[in-house]
């Protein structure tokens, strides 16, 4: 038996991801009763992005609200994970992602269930494993960095999506980083489409994905789109996505949703654009980019500032968009014009993101779960 974990998110967050992967593993084990245990929240937003699998199971639990960290946090999650265990009986415990509490709960899940083998997903904390750490002890004793070693073991195999993210926790001396099990970020193939040519007799539409936030750098993006729109009107610039903080002044340039999209309405708002400006800076070399991935779904060409993840793919299958090292080069690219207005060079990008999407998708990552599940 598999029990496949949210452990950490109520809503909505990382629903395309989990779903993905919800059928990922039951295409690998056809033959497995397979279990899915989060808050019926999040269990509807999920189901909300196709159907699950018929065979599928599903057990409620209870998630603590995200941030901040503490002893009550590591119970909440011990028990959450307890009622999984107890009531699928799963040998194989698959964790979608993790806080630092979730270490600790671990490490109660190995000494309570001796049998319960644990994979856990390091979607996007892993960056706390490195760079700055509170000097207060009382943190530190149960922070991210001390909970990855608190729940060192043969039993428990961490993940992460993406070659590039292995490399950089390698290179940042991230304990335990060579042993990394390896995962392609999965697509939902419900959502795939073959990208739109580009029509170089109009404005060229040009997206920022997901979260305004200032460490999403959406604070540079609308610096670069005021620096370009002053000379120039051949682009128009759009939020894909939501204001998770107030960025109402950048309404003269780019074109902001009134409300927040929902899966349905962003999906097909991305469809519409002709390339993705991902500004996403140093952070990201060791967290997945599910905006990233979005772009692959739909093969939308992407205007990336030096993301790892992306290089990986064009590595792969061809370029994907225009890469940058600096802020200061995109916006000589965008000032370059005919460059990004070429229409066969934004056909092969595309072709090359569908041949990103073609490795991505359930089916295609259902031999590498089996595989890692059961060796």
């Amino acid at each position: 038996m598999i029990c496949i974990v949210e452990p950490t998110y109520a809503g909505f967050d990382h629903a395309p991801f989990n779903a993905a992967i919800i059928r990922a593993t039951a295409l690998a084990f056809p033959n497995e009763p397979i279990c899915f245990a989060s808050t019926p929240e999040h269990r509807a937003h999920v189901e909300q992005l196709g159907p699950l699998p018929a065979r599928l199971r599903t057990i409620d639990i209870d998630v603590p609200a995200t941030g901040g960290q503490s002893v009550g946090r590591i119970v909440a999650q011990w028990r959450a994970l307890r009622i999984a265990i107890r009531e699928s009986d799963a040998d194989r415990v698959l964790l979608l992602s993790s806080a630092g509490e979730t270490f600790f709960a671990i490490r109660l899940v190995l000494w309570a269930f001796l049998r319960v083998r644990l994979f856990v997903v390091l979607h996007g904390n892993l960056v706390y494993a490195v760079g700055w750490r509170s000097k207060d002890p009382r943190h530190r004793l149960i922070d991210y960095r001390t909970g990855m070693r608190v729940a060192r073991s043969d039993r428990v195999r961490l993940i992460v999506l993406e070659p590039s993210i292995k490399d950089a926790a390698m290179r940042l001396g991230v304990p335990g980083a060579d042993r990394f099990l390896v995962w392609p970020h999965p697509i939902n193939e419900d959502e795939r489409d073959d990208g739109t040519p580009l029509d170089p007799d109009r404005p060229i539409r040009i997206a920022f994905l997901g979260a305004a936030t200032r460490r999403k750098n959406f604070h540079e993006f609308v610096a670069l789109v005021r620096r370009v729109t002053a000379q120039s009107a051949r682009y128009r610039f759009s939020l894909i996505g939501f204001q998770m903080e107030d960025f109402s002044d950048a309404a003269d340039v780019v074109d902001l949703p009134a409300a927040p999209l929902d899966r349905a309405a962003y999906i097909a708002a991305l469809c519409a654009v002709d390339y993705v400006l991902l500004p996403l800076a140093a952070p990201y070399e060791l967290s997945a980019s599910g905006t990233l991935l979005d772009c692959v779904t739909t093969a939308r060409p992407i205007m990336a500032l030096n993301l790892p993840a992306a290089r990986t793919i064009a590595q792969e299958t061809g370029d994907i968009g225009f890469i940058c090292g600096a802020m200061e080069e995109m916006e000589t690219l965008l000032f370059s014009g005919d460059t990004i207005a070429d229409p066969a060079r934004h056909a092969a990008f595309r072709a090359h993101l569908r041949a990103a999407a073609a490795t991505r998708t359930p089916a295609a990552l259902a031999p590498l779960i089996r595989d890692d599940l059961t060796r």
